[in-house]
């Protein structure tokens, strides 16, 4: 099937037979929605944590929680079609087993879904009119950026640029969903102190940059062209650069867990995660020549871990 010329958000044609089968196998591959729905979740709760500590009078509800979490899960989906569409040509001359260069999915059926999963997010969207244009707005970002921002061959040759220029989407998207969760508890949008909004994005931000970093590093062995951290700024900064995003996201986290925690015990699994990554940068320096590297899996679980403790203790607070 010949995909229609547009990058942006157009009317493909819905492939005929099998496109749901298909898709289920990209999202299988590619964007497993039990894995990603659980980040989203935890993402939604850490924000909610902030929320229900600063106005204790104002808790969460189910379709608050449900609202969100699938906004933030279906935000990350169209990104992850964005990319796949426009990395299509890198994807095939180094990721060939991939499901769009092996041909178990074809780019139409990704540019549809990408349209059905932009018009769900506005139509949740929709349910708070408050801040719907913010909504349209993040997802033209999103779209911009699913076109390299018309900047192209500068982007492909610069990952920092494009860590600069696509990494802002987080903090937009978080801040979105903070305006949302706020509009649907019937809040005037500074019921929130600014720094501590501030500090939990940053924490989220930092955290996400780290594992974005981290999965764009690879040994000496592994590299094989395709456009790296490790590659453009060699291996002992792209760690290190890793390991202080990593940091910096342990530092604001303790300094929310101290003045805001129910519990303080939730410091534990976020030292657990930073260490687990800490022990990986190590001996990724100290033996880069080793066969393969688990920074990119570690720099995930200290997301997780990280989240799950602020979620976690908002959830089970008395």
């Amino acid at each position: 099937m010949t995909a229609p010329a547009s990058d942006g958000i157009g009317s493909p044609r819905i492939a005929a037979p099998g496109y749901g089968r298909r898709l289920f196998g990209y999202l299988r591959d590619m964007f497993p929605l039990s894995q990603y729905g659980a980040l989203a979740a935890l993402v939604y709760g850490d924000l909610a944590w902030l929320t229900d500590r600063q106005l204790p009078r104002s808790r969460a509800t189910a379709s608050e929680a449900a609202l969100a979490s699938l906004s933030i899960l279906l935000l990350m989906l169209f990104m992850r079609l964005c990319d796949e569409i426009k990395d299509k040509d890198l994807d095939a001359q180094h990721y060939p087993h991939r499901p769009l260069p092996a041909g178990r999915v074809s780019e139409a059926d990704l540019r549809s879904a990408r349209v059905l999963v932009a018009v769900a997010f506005l139509g949740f969207a929709a349910a708070s009119p408050r801040t719907l244009a913010a909504a349209i707005a993040l997802l033209a970002y999103a779209v911009a950026l699913g076109r390299h921002l018309l900047l192209r061959r500068l982007l492909e040759r610069s990952p920092l640029l494009t860590l600069l220029t696509h990494g802002p989407f987080v903090p937009a998207l978080l801040l979105y969903i903070l305006a949302l969760v706020l509009a649907v508890r019937r809040l005037p949008g500074t019921a929130l102190a600014p720094l501590p909004a501030a500090a939990v994005i940053g924490m989220l931000w930092l955290l996400v940059t780290t594992a974005e970093i981290a999965r764009k590093i690879r040994t000496p062995g592994e590299e094989s062209g395709y456009p790296t951290y490790s590659a453009a700024w060699g291996l002992p900064v792209a760690v290190l650069s890793a390991l202080a995003s990593a940091t910096l996201a342990l530092a604001v986290a303790a300094g929310l867990i101290a003045r805001f925690a129910n519990a303080p015990v939730i410091a534990l699994p976020c030292l657990a995660g930073y260490l687990w990554f800490a022990a990986e940068c190590a001996r990724l320096l100290s033996r880069p020549q080793r066969r393969r590297t688990r920074l990119g899996a570690a720099a995930r679980n200290y997301l997780l871990l990280a989240s799950a403790a602020f979620a976690a203790d908002g959830w089970f607070a008395p």
